[in-house]
């Protein structure tokens, strides 16, 4: 028998015993890393995609009810200006907390949010929490633009993948940073997420909307019990492709607690459109409540001469309620003058004090 190298076998021997004498060269590849032992990654994509295309196929009439109501909301936004939609976005954002769990209402939120309060005591967290609601429902980064840009979750520009995402950003409280994933884990969740917002391109944006909320608690995102997050990325995903001046579709307006409901796609579509519809419905109805009590505030105040009293209802058209050095910021003029206007505008009906107190009062507008 000829002599054999370290890497050389005879093929005209039996080669049995040798190839056990070579107990140091690796074995042949037998299972693929799919199929090791642990834990699997399933192959499949994360998301099921397909049982949404196919509520919405089923959906037709209601889609179209709740697309017209948008429709019809977005134009008069249009007509009444950026105050407006902040308003609306008030009252939604307000709607929303109490599905949060969380009980605000829409002065609370416009205190805080125009006077820049420091966050302080038990509420601090929900007050931020409802002021970054606000501000991206009407302005600011969209969920296309990324998750981590939409959330805030940047710290100097890069993520903080070794500790985790530490850096809770415009809004965002520690305690929504402790109960959402963190780090690797975020970016990952996102990622799919992302993935599953792009493979709704074929859908109409409010079922898109409905798809993309479901999703996000699917993922958990943003944690357990949070729905803030959901709702304002589903909001903005909704107003896609609308040609009025609406930057969200309002859903928490028409039925708050579609936010609890399970994501079975069959029943949630349904009840999201409706939501969506009512929501519209409920807006455009106070929309027609401010401009009716502007026209009876010009009226009103038709004989009164400078240009503070017109800047003052514009003001409240803006914002639910203020107080004289809300007004004063808000108009550019002195705490003094304010007063002063605030109080000529309570005289005339126009507006009304709701604290009873004689300092640090809040106005309101009289529908």
């Amino acid at each position: 028998m000829k002599r054999k190298t370290l890497y050389q076998i005879d093929i005209d021997g039996d080669t049995e015993d040798e190839d056990e004498d070579l107990w140091f060269l690796p074995g042949p590849i037998e299972e693929e890393a799919w199929d090791m032992p642990g834990p699997k990654a399933d192959r499949e994509t994360a998301i099921d995609l397909r049982p949404w295309a196919k509520a919405e196929g089923e959906q037709g009439q209601a889609l179209a009810a709740a697309a017209a109501a948008f429709a019809a909301l977005s134009e008069r936004l249009s007509q009444m200006g950026q105050g407006a939609a902040r308003r609306i976005a008030l009252l939604e954002m307000a709607e929303l907390s109490w599905a949060a769990g969380l009980r605000l209402n829409p002065e609370e939120i416009a205190l805080h949010q125009l006077l820049r309060l420091p966050s302080l005591g038990e509420g601090s967290a929900s007050l931020d929490a409802a002021l970054w609601g606000v501000g991206r429902l009407v302005k600011g980064a969209g969920p296309r633009d990324g998750l981590v840009e939409f959330l805030g979750l940047r710290n100097s520009g890069a993520l903080q993948l070794e500790g985790g995402v530490t850096d809770t950003g415009p809004g965002e409280s520690p305690e929504i940073a402790e109960r959402r994933p963190q780090g690797a884990e975020f970016l990952h969740l996102a990622g799919q997420w992302e993935a599953a917002l792009a493979g709704m391109h074929a859908m109409h944006p409010l079922s898109r909307a409905a798809a993309c909320f479901f999703t996000w608690r699917k993922l958990g995102l943003s944690g357990a019990d949070d729905v803030i997050e959901a709702a304002v990325a589903a909001a903005r995903i909704g107003a896609e492709q609308g040609r009025g001046a609406a930057t969200f579709v309002p859903v928490a307006l028409g039925d708050a607690l579609v936010f609890r409901s399970g994501g079975e796609p069959e029943k949630a579509l349904p009840r999201w459109l409706q939501a969506v519809e009512n929501a519209c419905l409920r807006a455009l109805l106070h929309l027609d409540q401010l401009a009716a009590w502007k026209t009876r505030a010009i009226d009103l105040t038709a004989d009164l001469s400078g240009r503070s009293p017109p800047l003052l209802i514009q003001a409240f058209l803006a914002h639910p309620a203020l107080s004289a050095e809300m007004a004063a910021k808000a108009v550019g003029i002195s705490p003094v003058g304010a007063r002063r206007n605030l109080a000529l505008l309570e005289a005339r009906g126009v507006i009304r004090e709701t604290t009873g107190q004689d300092r640090y009062r809040v106005f309101t507008a009289c529908f």
